[in-house]
């Protein structure tokens, strides 16, 4: 008989552990419903880390196409002031250039008016003597 005592212990197991086929639908729906919960749950939190995410960058670049426009705008100003300055520094060049022309030639004037009036002078003298000697 002892063989007859381990069927009954196999048959009350298994009918504790048989469940209806409806509930056990019943929990595996709502394990998956579960989960699927969570999984929003996640993928709420992944987008709001996206979005702010997206919203950060989007303010760094913001602040970064300001930042260039405004280096653009500032070295533009200074390539027109190194222009204007180029320019005074052309003419002013040129006005020293001419002022060293005319100093030359107004040098160059004297020296020979002096060099000419030394040639007279030097030559009124040679005469004087030639006629006190002669």
């Amino acid at each position: 008989m002892p063989p007859k005592k381990k069927q009954g212990k196999s048959k009350s197991k298994k009918k504790g552990k048989d469940v209806d086929p409806e509930e056990k639908l019943r929990q595996d729906l709502l394990q998956q419903a579960l989960s699927l919960q969570g999984e929003t749950t996640r993928e709420n939190s992944h987008e709001k880390q996206f979005s702010k995410q997206s919203e950060l960058s989007k303010a760094y670049w913001e602040i970064e196409k300001k930042t260039r426009e405004e280096r653009k705008r500032t070295f533009l100003e200074k390539e027109h002031r190194l222009k204007d300055v180029k320019d005074k520094h052309i003419i002013n060049l040129g006005q020293y250039k001419q002022t060293i022309k005319r100093l030359l030639f107004s040098n160059q004037d004297e020296l020979s008016e002096k060099t000419t009036q030394s040639f007279m002078e030097h030559q009124l003298l040679s005469d004087q003597h030639q006629n006190e000697v002669g």
